[in-house]
């Protein structure tokens, strides 16, 4: 281990330790499980400055702005500190409703920044992971084989001789009748006069004859 790694592995490990005081691990406990404002003005409202409940949330918010620093500063590599920690990430989500509050009220812009910016880097590196092991999963997933298409069943009573010769006479059947309904003579068209000629002899009266 070169001694850069190994100066990195002691402060992650005496962070470690800091984090198992019991009065700092009392307030974590409290902040993460029973800490709740939606804006600043809820903050003042709900934690008096000079209240217990107020103590403990500047203890623990403190504690991972410290730990943030030494991140940001260089001291701790970013992936080593994400790859062990994942609290500071919960704190910040919780301190970000009322944080823009806080920093006007106070008149310091920098209140817990180094925190921030922390937790925007390892949301960064968490898509970055999420994104390489997504696409691993796409590229070792083994792709779907196509189905085979099947004929369909052919009916055995279609198959049979017996079958085959019905269905031939019936072709033929249907030719002839088309070759004779064209073949057939067309009636001649009786002319009107002898039509009349022809009912006048069926009354028994002669139509005169036309002079010349």
């Amino acid at each position: 281990m070169s001694k850069s790694n190994y100066e990195e592995a002691d402060l992650l490990i005496r962070l470690y330790d800091l984090r198992r005081d019991s009065l700092l691990r009392k307030a974590r406990a409290w902040f993460l499980s029973q800490f709740e404002a939606h804006s600043w003005e809820d903050k003042l409202r709900k934690y008096s400055p000079d209240s217990e409940e107020e103590r403990y949330a500047r203890m623990v918010i403190s504690f991972w702005d410290m730990a943030a620093a030494l991140v940001n500063r260089g001291h701790i590599s970013e992936a080593l500190f994400f790859e062990t920690n994942r609290e500071h990430y919960l704190i910040w989500d919780k301190i970000k409703p009322w944080i823009q509050g806080a920093r006007k009220d106070y008149k310091n812009p920098m209140l817990y920044k180094n925190l921030e910016v922390l937790s925007i880097n390892y949301e960064k590196w968490l898509d970055k992971l999420n994104h390489k092991t997504l696409s691993a999963q796409v590229k070792s997933s083994p792709k779907p084989a196509a189905k085979p298409v099947t004929p369909e069943p052919r009916s055995k009573a279609a198959s049979t001789p017996k079958a085959k010769a019905a269905s031939a006479s019936k072709v033929k059947a249907a030719s002839a009748s088309k070759v004779k309904a064209v073949s057939a003579p067309k009636a001649k068209a009786v002319s009107a006069p002898k039509a009349k000629a022809d009912s006048a002899k069926s009354r028994g009266k002669v139509p005169p004859r036309k002079k010349r």
